[in-house]
Parts: C-alpha cells; sequence; structure tokens
C-alpha cells in the first residue's frame, strides 16, 4: 500500500512537471502590429507602383446548400481576369453559360457571355461591355465596374483599394465613402487588414492554437463579429475567416482558403477558396440563420508576373462603337478601329468634334458674309434710287 501510495506521488510530480513544462514551452501569440504588417506587406509586394502582373480565376457554379425563400444567391459561373501595370488596372470578366439569374424577389437579369472590361490609365477609366454598341469613357474615381471581382484577392486578405484609389488620383477616405450603391456593397464588409488596424483594442488572440488543413493557426477575434485564423508560421496566409452580420448577430459568412502556393518570392495565392454564405438575416426566416445556404468556390488558374500584361491594357474599340465621354460631356463615334481609345479614339472623337465646330463657323461666317453683302446691295440700291430721283425734272420744272 505504501508503495502504491509512493508510485502515485511519483506519478503526480511527474504529470504536475509536465504540466509546467508544457506551459513553459507553450508559445505566445504574435503581436496583432505583426499580423497587421505581415498583411500590408504580401498587399505592397504585389501591389506597389512599379508590379506588373496578370491573374486569372473562375467562379464555379454556386451550390445551393438549403431552401431559402429570398435573396437567392445564384451566382453564375464566371472567369475573370485581373491586371495591373505600374500605376494602371485592368479588370474582366465573363459569364460562362449565363441564366437568368434572380437577385432579388420580382427582378430578373440575363446576363450575357461577352466579356466586360474596365480599365483605369492616367485617372481615366474606360467601361466597356462588349455585347453593347455603347463605351464609357469617365474619372476612375466615378467607375463602380473598377471595384467588381476582386473578390478573389480580397477574400485571401488583400486590399487592392488603396492603390486603385491612388491611380484614380483619389483619396482613400473619400474613395470609399463615395455615394454610389456599388461602393457601398464592396466596402459594406470591412477590408484586411484595416478592420484590424483601426480598431485594435476590439481583437485579441485566442488562448489556443487551432489546425486548419493540417497548419496550427492563431485564431484573431473581435468578438461577436469576425474570427481570423492566420498560419503560425507564415502570418500573412489567412486560411479562414468568419463574418457575422453585426455584434452578436448570426454569421454571413465563412471564408477558407486552401492549397496555398507561393507564386513569387514571398507571395502566396490559395489555388482554392470556398465560401460558403449563410442565411440573410434581411430577408430571409431565422429558421435559416446560422445554416449555410449557398456555397461559392473560386479556383485561381494562372498568374504571371511579365511584360504580357500590356495586351490587356491596348484596347481597341470597333468601328461604329459609341462613345460618351463623361468628362466633357461630349459623345463621338469610333471610325479607326486601331486608335487608342484613351489617344487616338478620344482624339478623333476631340477632331469630330473639332471639325463640326469648324463647320458651324464657317457656316455662320457665311451667312453672315451673305448678310453684310445683301446689305451692301441694299445700300447701293437706295443710293442709286436716291440719285436717279435727284435728276428726275419736277412739276414746277415743266411749267
Amino acid at each position: 500500500m505504501k508503495s502504491f501510495a509512493s508510485n502515485l506521488f511519483i506519478i503526480f510530480i511527474f504529470l504536475f512537471q509536465s504540466t509546467i513544462l508544457f506551459s513553459q514551452n507553450k508559445p505566445n501569440p504574435p503581436l496583432l502590429d505583426e499580423v497587421i504588417d505581415a498583411f500590408e506587406k504580401k498587399t505592397e509586394l504585389l501591389l506597389n507602383n512599379e508590379s506588373q502582373f496578370r491573374l486569372t480565376y473562375s467562379r464555379l457554379p454556386g451550390e445551393k446548400i438549403t431552401t431559402v425563400q429570398h435573396s437567392e444567391r445564384i451566382f453564375n459561373p464566371i472567369e475573370c481576369v485581373l491586371a495591373k501595370r505600374k500605376m494602371d488596372f485592368f479588370v474582366q470578366w465573363r459569364f460562362v453559360n449565363p441564366k437568368p439569374q434572380k437577385t432579388v424577389p420580382g427582378i430578373v437579369f440575363q446576363d450575357s457571355d461577352l466579356p466586360r472590361i474596365a480599365v483605369l490609365r492616367n485617372g481615366s477609366s474606360l467601361n466597356w461591355d462588349k455585347s453593347s454598341s455603347n463605351t464609357l469613357v469617365l474619372a476612375a474615381r466615378k467607375d463602380s465596374d473598377l471595384l467588381q471581382h476582386w473578390d478573389y484577392l480580397l477574400f485571401c486578405g488583400f486590399n487592392p483599394f488603396h492603390h486603385i484609389a491612388k491611380a484614380s488620383l483619389c483619396d482613400y477616405a473619400d474613395y470609399i465613402h463615395t455615394k454610389d450603391m456599388a461602393f457601398e456593397m464592396v466596402f459594406s464588409d470591412p477590408l484586411l487588414p484595416d478592420s484590424i488596424k483601426n480598431n485594435k483594442s476590439e481583437y485579441n488572440f485566442l488562448k489556443d492554437q487551432e489546425i486548419v488543413d493540417g497548419f496550427p493557426c492563431w485564431v484573431i477575434e473581435c468578438r461577436g463579429i469576425e474570427k481570423l485564423w492566420v498560419d503560425v508560421n507564415n502570418l500573412s496566409i489567412l486560411r479562414k475567416r468568419s463574418f457575422t452580420f453585426g455584434q452578436g448577430k448570426p454569421v454571413k459568412f465563412m471564408i477558407h482558403n486552401s492549397d496555398w502556393v507561393e507564386v513569387r518570392k514571398d507571395i502566396f495565392l490559395p489555388k482554392k477558396q470556398t465560401v460558403d454564405w449563410y442565411g440573410d438575416i434581411r430577408f430571409e426566416k431565422e429558421e435559416y440563420w446560422n445554416k449555410v445556404t449557398w456555397r461559392t468556390v473560386f479556383e485561381l488558374n494562372e498568374v504571371i508576373f511579365d511584360s504580357s500584361v500590356d495586351q490587356c491594357f491596348e484596347v481597341e474599340l470597333p468601328v461604329g462603337q459609341n462613345v460618351y465621354d463623361d468628362r466633357t460631356e461630349e459623345n463621338y463615334t469610333v471610325s479607326d478601329p486601331n486608335a487608342d481609345p484613351f489617344a487616338g479614339a478620344i482624339a478623333q472623337g476631340i477632331e469630330l468634334l473639332n471639325k463640326q465646330h469648324r463647320f458651324y463657323m464657317i457656316r455662320s461666317l457665311c451667312v453672315i458674309a451673305g448678310s453684310i453683302m445683301i446689305l451692301i446691295a441694299v445700300i447701293l440700291w437706295a443710293r442709286k434710287q436716291d440719285k436717279h430721283n435727284a435728276q428726275k425734272p419736277s412739276d414746277h420744272d415743266k411749267t
């Protein structure tokens, strides 16, 4: 009995010491500033003022998980191209086998399978839907299409809009508060790492690490609003993120980034991205809250970092394309298929307008000249008549 008690005491001491040793060897979480720096560094590596890249990804058909009553997120599959060349940006998206899309009750849209592009160059943006005969040129800060389909990078923790705002010659704070529905939708959910950087007192590391896809992760939480799972060995890798509809409200979405690859030194991207959308508390019955209703999957196709990105910015508008320049409030029609829309086509339009102005000016001068000639003719005729009357003998002279 004494021997048993002695062995039990030894086991107790061993477990106690092991616990102390484990707690002493347990790594401490990093500082929030280290996570912010890691996210900002990767964004700068990809989107700095001298960088150039072309990234293509696909959004696969949305998978319906449960039957919902409203706001069905029927996402038609799309192919997207994102490109950057120094301070120029390019976005192209094309719906694959588009079907009628119900976005809100009673409203159905039919998308085209022809590409739509938005190109930002020198503070101006060209917006061209290839299924339309109309093209729009405007100040980039007004172009909501430039915000479209950056979802893949946003879900990885990149925020391209600081650089897009700068390229649009616009202050970022003003840019994100643009009074436009599309802007409001894009910026309705806080973007990383801004959400942490601007509210550091609200974010904390959970005590224990969690495993995601076999990799240990630190868990960062803004209680009741957001949770982030960042890789222990690479803080720039965001493996999961969940977000709610507000403090203490049901979950809005869950992002799961997997199969990460290093596409360039210190730039990592996931080959697959799964987004679970939960029941929308604004439109759907309470029975669907905190339940996954739709699942969207993004797949990375290709990333290149060479000069071939230039072809994205060499846009040629077809002859007959109508162009409206919002900056000058002028319309013109393209007649040269090789003209650069940011130079040739616009210059062509200005020249056409100048020709029109010259025509109206010449016509006005002709009208004025004709009026003067008629006036001179009238004056000469009047003088001739006066002279003739003066030479004609009066009745008194006749007597």
